[in-house]
């Protein structure tokens, strides 16, 4: 599938998605597979892999909360030079016992680019590569617990987390 946002999915409000794969989808501008304009998106038990989108390789969503329990994110690609957030690209993102692998950006959050708060538990993130943030960028809060964080690549600085607040530093920070 290939669209100019969200490659196979774009919605305006809630979306929940179980049990589902995307693979190669294709979104000229946001969302590889997914765009979410508003609302909440709860991603369960679900695979995302090989999807390429500007920002937001597999999901980018403009507002709300992004949830991933149980889902592989494999292989995604934010492809624009100041692209962000190689597999997730979200204001406000929580992943559990969610395995984040080889996905990519030409800037910001090889696999999650949270731009107001990020909450990671007992997940996985093994060769992301970006510029800032190997695998994961938060602005403003990081809240990071019983992760594993191997092989990531930060071409300039964090290869595994990069935190940043307007030069002031976050305003919360737990790892």
């Amino acid at each position: 599938n290939v669209t100019y946002d969200g490659g196979a999915v774009y919605a305006f409000t809630d979306l929940t998605i179980s049990a589902s794969s995307f693979t190669l989808n294709e979104s000229l501008h946001y969302g590889g597979a997914i765009f979410v304009f508003d609302g909440a998106v709860d991603i369960e038990s679900s695979t995302l892999t090989s999807n390429t989108g500007t920002f937001g390789g597999a999901v980018y969503m403009n507002a709300g909360q992004l949830t991933s329990v149980d889902s592989r994110f494999v292989g995604n690609r934010a492809t624009d030079g100041f692209g962000q957030g190689g597999a997730i690209n979200a204001p406000n993102v929580t992943v559990e016992t969610s395995d984040f692998v080889a996905n990519t950006t030409g800037m910001d959050g090889g696999a999650i680019y949270a731009y107001e708060e990020l909450g990671v538990e007992t997940s996985t993130f093994t060769s992301n590569q970006a510029v800032n943030g190997g695998a994961l960028y938060a602005a403003l809060i990081a809240h990071i617990g019983e992760s594993d964080f191997t092989g990531n690549d930060a071409m300039s600085a964090g290869g595994a987390l990069f935190v940043y607040r307007d030069g002031a530093g976050p305003e919360e920070m737990d790892v």
